[in-house]
This record gives C-alpha cells, sequence and structure tokens, in this order.
C-alpha cells in the first residue's frame, strides 16, 4: 500500500525523477542529460536528435548517445577529457576508455582515422543462419541478375527468415557493398 500520512489520508505524492527499470526511465534520462548539455552550450543535431555537437573557437566536441552509452570524440583532447570531467560531476560515469566496440560495431584507430568493422557481427548472422561455413565471394550479387520467388523452395521458418533479414540491414551500415541485394531479399518476405 505505501506510506500514509495519518494527518492526510487522502494526499498521494508526485515522484519528480524516474524509477529505475520502469518504462519511461531512458526517456527521463536522456531529457535530464539533454537538458544538461543544452545548458552548457551544446546544440542537437537536426539530423539525429542523439548527437550533440559542441563549437567554441577551434574546438568541436560530438557527443552521440544510445540509452546509457555515450561516445565523445572530437578535435581538442584536453577539451574531450574535461567534458567527461564535467559529466562526470554531474551523473554517475563509468569511463570505459578508447572506443573499441559500440551496438555491435568494432571500432580500430589506426594513424589515417577510426574504423568501424562488423566481424563479429557477420559471423554471429552467419552461425544463425546456419553458414559459419559458407564459402565467401567477392561480390554480393551480380548486377542484371534477377530473384524470383521460387514456390518450390521456402525459406521454411519465416521468423528466422526476417530476424536475419534485420540484422543484414543494421549490417549495411559498415557494409554497403550489400545493401541492393538486401534490398531484394526483403522483398521475398
Amino acid at each position: 500500500m505505501g506510506f500514509v500520512d495519518s494527518s492526510q489520508p487522502m494526499a498521494v505524492c508526485k515522484l519528480h525523477k524516474a524509477l529505475y527499470d520502469l518504462r519511461q526511465a531512458p526517456r527521463a534520462w536522456f531529457d535530464q542529460l539533454k537538458s544538461t548539455l543544452l545548458s552548457w552550450g551544446f546544440s542537437n543535431s537536426k539530423a539525429d536528435n542523439s548527437l550533440f555537437i559542441f563549437h567554441h573557437d577551434k574546438v568541436v566536441l560530438y557527443v552521440l548517445v544510445y540509452v546509457d552509452d555515450i561516445i565523445v570524440t572530437g578535435s581538442n583532447v584536453s577539451y574531450i577529457q574535461s567534458f567527461i570531467d564535467r559529466l562526470n560531476s554531474r551523473f554517475a560515469l563509468k569511463d570505459i576508455g578508447d572506443l573499441s566496440l559500440f551496438l555491435g560495431m568494432e571500432a580500430h584507430r589506426t594513424a589515417k582515422g577510426l574504423y568501424l568493422t562488423q566481424t563479429a557481427y557477420i559471423n554471429q548472422l552467419l552461425q544463425k543462419g546456419g553458414m559459419s561455413h559458407a564459402k565467401s565471394i567477392e561480390t554480393p550479387f551480380s548486377v542484371g541478375k534477377q530473384l524470383y520467388k521460387d514456390g518450390s523452395a521456402s525459406f521454411g521458418d519465416k521468423t528466422l527468415y526476417r530476424s536475419l533479414l534485420g540484422g543484414l540491414q543494421y549490417l549495411v551500415h559498415t557494409r554497403h557493398d550489400i545493401a541492393y541485394i538486401v534490398n531484394k531479399l526483403s522483398q521475398f518476405q
């Protein structure tokens, strides 16, 4: 039943924060983080609501938020660290260091820049589809070829097909070369 105040038995209290594990908790967290970043001079990207950008003189900071995962990068290492320290003083953070894995994408830093791959994700998809030992090819699909729906052969488990197709659609983020064939395969659900 909860707490009851005998002097005001019909009164209820309004909680001004989200409780962990409730459906609205992630949204409340994002709104609070967004409000903080905007008050610190960040602007919200028009293209991606989870991307925040800060410009000051020649310094640029980028903050990308996905639920409770945050990526921070920018043009000045000391500004980045200063921002992380400031954010950590406002929120309880766990800094796991340099970016290596984010949303199934592996990040590799080289002298030329940051490269994203999804090798582990591809291997998981292959295993899920029972194709771990399939022979690889250079071209995902030959131009000019047509796919036809053959009534004699069916994928069988339509749920598995859709799940694999969704995985391939996510994979297109780093493998643009498969976008055409993934689009074609999505016509055969």
